[in-house]
């Protein structure tokens, strides 16, 4: 069945991915620096899930798309030959949080295929969840000479934007992702934790209901709509989604965001 599926070939950049990054009921890797190395490195604002699509996903099977595909993908990670193999297997190292093999797998991919633009956003957004910024931003910038209309690249864009705390600038290259592929969820998790801070409640709250059409699990989604209720003074809304993207982050085992939401239900029922 695998050698069957991995006949399919790359066509085009569309979240039909990763987010990498990254994000996502992640589960971590093995022989990798993990718990408290890893959580150094955790995204600041996002959680990829091991059951959404991949960015650059050469295996268009629906199987791939279901949470328990950890064997498919284990099988597919032995019969890499092609970049977009690579690719793949680079992304599903990504989501697992196993960072340092993502970036070897990305390596892979460009020894095969130097001028990939896929390739440097891929290793990018490895860049970033390793805390390397100022790497992340030279690859990117090599992605989009490679490819002006990449949409990964753009979100990449948005991801640093946002480590950084550029909300601004989060905004504007999460628009251009989105134009350029409307079906790449997690710019709408990034514009939406941006409008957040730029004080901007329903324009999350929108951007919320669109990654749950798409991602119905996502803890990003909820988190970002009791934050915009809260904004808006609508503390019973509020309350009530902290405490689904609060079960939802236990359930993922991201012990840092439980701590948070747990602190903020507390402000928000010591009021």
């Amino acid at each position: 069945m695998i050698n069957n599926i991995l006949r399919f070939k790359l066509q085009t950049i569309s979240l039909s991915f990763c987010f990498f990054f990254l994000s996502v009921g992640h589960s971590f890797a093995q022989g990798f620096p993990t718990a408290g190395a890893i959580m150094s490195h955790q995204m600041k604002y996002m959680e990829m899930q091991n059951n959404a699509p991949y960015l650059f996903n050469p295996i268009k099977s629906e199987e791939l798309q279901k949470p328990n595909s950890t064997v498919i993908i284990e099988e597919i990670k032995g019969k890499v030959k092609t970049e977009d193999e690579y690719l793949f297997k680079a992304e599903a190292y990504l989501k697992e949080r196993n960072y340092e093999q993502a970036l070897v797998t990305a390596n892979e991919a460009l020894k095969i295929h130097p001028q990939s633009s896929k390739a440097y956003a891929i290793r990018a957004a490895t860049y970033v969840m390793m805390d390397k910024v100022a790497l992340a931003q030279k690859d990117v910038q090599k992605s989009l000479l490679k490819d002006p209309s990449s949409a990964v690249a753009y979100f990449v864009k948005s991801l640093i934007d946002l480590q950084t705390k550029d909300f601004t600038s989060a905004i504007e290259h999460s628009n251009k992702a989105i134009e350029l592929d409307p079906e790449l969820v997690y710019s709408y998790i990034i514009r939406g934790y941006s409008y957040i801070e730029q004080d901007q409640p329903d324009k999350a709250i929108n951007d919320s209901k669109e990654v749950l059409k798409s991602l119905n699990d996502s803890p990003d989604a909820y988190l970002i709509q009791a934050k915009a209720y809260k904004l808006n003074n609508q503390i019973n809304e509020a309350k009530q989604n902290y405490k689904i993207a609060l079960r939802k982050f236990e359930k993922k085992g991201n012990s840092k965001r439980v701590s948070e939401i747990k602190q903020e239900l507390e402000k928000l029922y010591n009021q």
